[in-house]
């Protein structure tokens, strides 16, 4: 923001000059009367100078003490307000909901996606190099598969540390997991999603790829393919599904299938 004062102008003195050569005044001199030095007065207001060049200068000492004594107002610059700066889009329900802000570096998603009224955004905070825009891309796949025709979900990558908190404190677990989902309804969270102009919330899934990677090889077969069946997963749990029963996990299970094919992976799981 530029700033500063404006410089302050300066002072001139007044001066007069008289030649002491002229005829006039010459002859002026030589006709005054007589002063009586006991009746003469001084005069403070000027007083003559000699100078050099034969000149005789009259300074105006009050005028000059008047200028010193009153110096010309410094009017500043005008100053240009600072433009506001824009408005933050919230931070992800689950971050504010579970106050937890070592799971998101910043408030605003790396990945914002929309189609037909479905929304998928995506946080990483972690270090794992992963394509988050292609896994928020399968979140969307599965949603519009499944049924849903309005909503957002939120996917948030995050370190082995905060998923086992979250896994710790949300779940009664030990330790790091693979993928989480908090599945949310308007009505119990009060976010600006829940406005009509706005789709609703679908819930949050968290996803821990430094996990995933590490029991790929002995799971889904590759890196890929284990964040991909992550995803489908969490996704599943935000919609209803669940694996507490065994029917209920063969219909899980089925779904995940589904969801795979059509990337070129196969479950680990055997069909039964």
């Amino acid at each position: 923001m530029a700033s500063g004062l404006a410089e302050q102008r300066s002072h001139t003195r007044l001066m007069t000059t008289e030649r002491t050569d002229s005829p006039s005044a010459s002859s002026e001199s030589a006709s005054a009367d007589p002063v009586d030095p006991a009746t003469t007065q001084p005069e403070p207001a000027n007083q003559t100078e000699p100078d050099p060049r034969g000149e005789v200068i009259t300074v105006d000492h009050d005028a000059a003490d008047h200028d010193a004594a009153e110096p010309e107002a410094v009017e500043p610059e005008a100053v240009e307000p600072e433009a506001p700066e824009p408005a933050a889009e919230p931070p992800a329900p689950l971050l504010e909901m579970l106050d937890l802000e070592t799971a998101s570096d910043e408030a605003q998603p790396d990945v914002h996606l929309e189609r037909d009224g479905l929304v998928v955004t995506g946080t990483d905070a972690q270090h794992v190099a992963v394509d988050l825009e292609a896994l928020c891309e399968l979140c969307l796949t599965v949603l519009s598969a499944e049924g849903a025709d309005k909503g957002r979900l939120d996917l948030h990558l995050v370190t082995a540390e905060v998923i086992a908190d979250l896994n710790v404190e949300h779940l009664g677990g030990d330790g790091p997991t693979d993928v989480l989902s908090f599945p949310l309804d308007a009505d119990d969270f009060d976010v600006p999603s829940a406005s009509a102009d706005l789709p609703p919330m679908l819930g949050d899934v968290v996803l821990c790829p430094a996990v995933a990677i590490e029991q790929a090889a002995n799971h889904a077969g590759s890196d890929e393919a284990e964040l991909a069946l992550l995803v489908i997963h969490g996704v599943l749990h935000i919609l209803g599904h669940d694996h507490a029963e065994p029917e209920e996990t063969i219909v899980m299970q089925n779904r995940e299938r589904a969801h795979l094919e059509p990337l070129g992976f196969d479950h680990p799981v055997s069909e039964s």
